[in-house]
């Protein structure tokens, strides 16, 4: 009798014990822009085995999986491919125009509607670029953009790694009810995303260069501290899965190494949704 109490005392402290997390929120790393980049593709040139197969894991403590519910993130098996992939050049990047002209071209063969590579205050139909994609307002739909994953910006194993990391973080945040941008995936492997346009700015954008101050808005309040708290459960399965995981800290524009999810400097992949009032992420 002795024995099985001294059992479920034990199971009782071990079942109510705090759950550990990685530091947070900013652990420097004094590496610079370009070693983490470098060690980044280095890391995805040995991992190959992400291109043919799924790869899943459970989010979560995992010593007390018998007692708690455990969501999982499933990476799919999905491979970029680009006819176009055979030019990209690390040491050389093509002017934005050009990328545009391109990509545009493509887009308008592979969804059978005609998009403009001219910049929307031109009338036309680009938006913008980032580290992976290029960005246009869809040309149905003013309310939607088309994300393009340029060939000329990564290679194809990038590009792939990448396509795979925005599909499984995308289905665990929706369901876990974080707030993001109602996204499709059309043709992965064509590296074509079509997303909800948030009209009503980044935070980054509402709040200036001084940065969001807790407190300020209610609803950003909301959504960060679901990033937080995800990003918390998620940063052992992305470390083990990306090797480094790099980002800007929002306070001082330093690389650090720190977040799974990615909600950029000043909160920029945050955006307001000028109907709702509500924040949501728009990348990841």
């Amino acid at each position: 009798m002795r024995v099985t109490c001294c059992i479920l005392w034990s199971l009782i402290a071990f079942v109510h014990a705090p759950l550990a997390t990685h530091a947070s929120p900013v652990a420097e790393c004094s590496k610079s822009v370009e070693d983490i980049a470098n060690l980044f593709e280095i890391r995805q040139l040995s991992t190959s085995d992400y291109e043919a197969k799924s790869y899943a894991r459970f989010v979560g403590d995992k010593f007390l999986w018998f007692f708690t519910w455990r969501r999982s993130i499933r990476f799919p098996n999905v491979r970029y491919h680009s006819d176009r992939a055979a030019v990209f050049n690390p040491e050389f990047e093509l002017d934005v125009a050009v990328q545009a002209k391109i990509l545009a071209k493509d887009l308008s063969e592979k969804m059978g509607i005609q998009f403009d590579p001219r910049p929307v205050s031109e009338g036309g139909h680009l938006l913008g670029d980032g580290g992976f994609r290029v960005a246009f307002v869809h040309p149905q739909n003013p309310f939607k953009v088309v994300k393009v994953y340029s060939p000329f910006m990564n290679g194809p194993k990038t590009i792939t790694f990448m396509i795979q990391r925005e599909m499984g973080m995308y289905r665990y945040l929706q369901e876990a009810g974080v707030p993001i941008a109602e996204t499709e995936f059309p043709y992965p492997e064509s590296g074509i995303v079509i997303q909800e346009r948030m009209t009503g700015g980044s935070a980054e954008e509402i709040f200036g260069e001084k940065g969001y101050v807790r407190g300020t808005d209610r609803a950003l309040d909301h959504t960060l501290a679901l990033v937080e708290r995800h990003d918390n459960l998620l940063y052992p399965v992305m470390e083990e899965r990306n090797g480094v995981i790099s980002r800007v800290d929002t306070s001082t524009g330093r690389i650090v190494a720190v977040e799974a999810i990615d909600s950029g400097y000043l909160y920029r992949n945050i955006h307001r949704d000028r109907r709702t009032g509500t924040y949501k992420l728009i990348d990841w």
